[in-house]
């Protein structure tokens, strides 16, 4: 890879164009690196991350709540999004709505009330988890890597795969509004061992191959909508006919909050920047 692709490839994080996979057969399950409250110390293994995006619905899987693939041109939970969008700004065209009150009306009954809410950027990477010896991923949003996209763009650090990282996640684990993250480099570079080298070498796997969606985007939007995987993608499933029939189900909007609660191989997952505060929404220019 040369330099210049080098920083491309990280120019992704914080990228709307990122996230489109190029298809192919999915690994096997990897290891995932749990951040917690406190010091989490690794060695970056790939030179750069595969950036993605996914949905979060409340309702997918049965009511357990799951990540959904984004679908990119063909995604069609953005497609309903896009028409209550388009429901509501013509609302506010019947009202004679202007300037701060249709601001207002369009954020209120507009964006903060899309069936789907805001698509998640993420990214992955494989690393060294120092506590353990093990080569696991490093599954998140912006909140992680766009520390360590600073870090790598850095003359005076660059390539992250050259020293330790010490990630420090700060706040109440209950209250995702409060988690910070921070990332502080090692004072000095240490080579990989022969046998970490090693290790990396047979556990790592594609990760475009990893994150590319195994389904359809009618599949998608099905189970976004409360079908099960098992209904959905597992042995004997649902005809295409099925498939229609539950992605063309009413759909109400997911309860609220949106945010993602917890994963199964994660402590917490809490990205400030996965969800438009009100800040955000104050400032967003509505045109």
């Amino acid at each position: 890879m040369s330099n210049q692709e080098y920083l491309n490839a990280w120019g992704n994080i914080d990228n709307e164009e990122a996230g489109k996979g190029n298809g192919g057969n999915k690994p096997e399950r990897p290891d995932f690196l749990k951040v917690d409250i406190g010091s989490t110390k690794v060695r970056v293994l790939d030179m750069v991350p595969y950036s993605y995006k996914e949905w979060y619905s409340t309702r997918a899987n049965g009511g357990e709540g799951a990540s959904i693939p984004y679908m990119g041109a063909d995604d069609l939970l953005e497609a309903q999004n896009n028409a209550h969008m388009q429901k509501i700004f013509k609302e506010a065209d019947a009202k004679g709505l202007k300037d701060k009150a249709r601001k207002d009306f369009l954020r209120d009954f507009g964006y903060k009330k899309q069936p789907w809410g805001k698509v998640k950027e993420k990214h992955i990477i494989h690393v060294l988890d120092r506590a353990t010896g093990e080569v696991k991923l490093l599954d998140k949003g912006n909140g992680i890597f766009k520390k360590l996209k600073k870090l790598a763009l850095d003359p005076e650090y660059g390539d992250l795969r050259q020293y330790d990282i010490t990630i420090v996640m700060t706040g109440d684990k209950n209250d995702f509004t409060t988690i910070e993250y921070d990332v502080t480099p090692a004072r000095q570079n240490t080579p990989l061992t022969e046998a970490e080298l090693k290790l990396y070498n047979e556990k790592k796997i594609d990760l475009v191959k990893f994150k590319t969606p195994d389904m359809t985007p009618e599949q998608a939007l099905a189970i976004a909508k409360g079908a099960t995987f098992k209904e959905i993608l597992g042995n004997g499933s649902d005809s295409s006919d099925d498939v229609e029939e539950k992605s063309g189900t009413d759909m109400l909007p997911q309860d609220e909050p949106q945010d993602e609660p917890a994963r199964k191989d994660e402590p917490v997952n809490v990205d400030k920047e996965e969800a438009l505060s009100e800040e955000e929404l104050n400032n967003i220019n509505f045109g």
